[in-house]
């Protein structure tokens, strides 16, 4: 009896059974694989933005600590005419330009929120720079424009922090 019910059963249904097995079994081991390539790819993508990221930022920071050096002496009196200074700006504005678009197409709001208050702070000193032989205002400038570069700078490299830390 039982081998009369193995004999109905047609020739190819076990080959058919297994070769179904074998085709899911494919298509699995290929979308795991497919997955796992796409994870690799996204994290090897954030690591280049990351570093593209500190690469700018650098560079940018630098460029306000340029700017800074060059149109303000260390006891905060201007450093330079003023003709000077505005060459300096004008140097500081092409340099940062084409670093900031950079930054624009592959940062946050918050980074690029937190480059312009930065940008806005180095150029401030060409700008707040009083006349020569003003001392109180001098004093006033010293008071006001380091601490604003310098938050400014903090600011920024936190924000720098925070978005390199976020796309890991």
């Amino acid at each position: 009896m039982l081998l009369a019910a193995a004999a109905e059963s047609p020739w190819y249904g076990t080959p058919l059974i297994a070769g179904g097995f074998l085709i899911i079994g494919g298509l699995i081991a290929t979308a795991s694989s497919l997955l796992t390539k796409r994870q690799e790819l996204q994290r090897a993508d954030r690591a280049r933005w990351d570093q593209e990221i500190l690469d700018v930022s650098v560079q940018i920071i630098e460029e306000c600590w340029k700017l800074k050096h060059a149109t303000v002496a260390e006891d905060g009196s201007p450093a330079g005419t003023q003709n000077e200074q505005a060459r300096h700006s004008q140097a500081f504005l092409d340099a940062i330009g084409p670093k900031v678009h950079r930054l624009a197409f592959i940062a946050s709001d918050n980074l690029v929120e937190a480059l312009d208050a930065l940008a806005e702070a180095a150029l401030s000193a060409v700008h707040r720079t009083p006349p020569e032989g003003l001392n109180e205002q001098q004093d006033r400038l010293r008071a006001v424009y380091i601490p604003t570069v310098n938050e400014a700078v903090k600011r920024y490299m936190d924000a720098v922090r925070v978005e390199i830390r976020a796309n890991r």
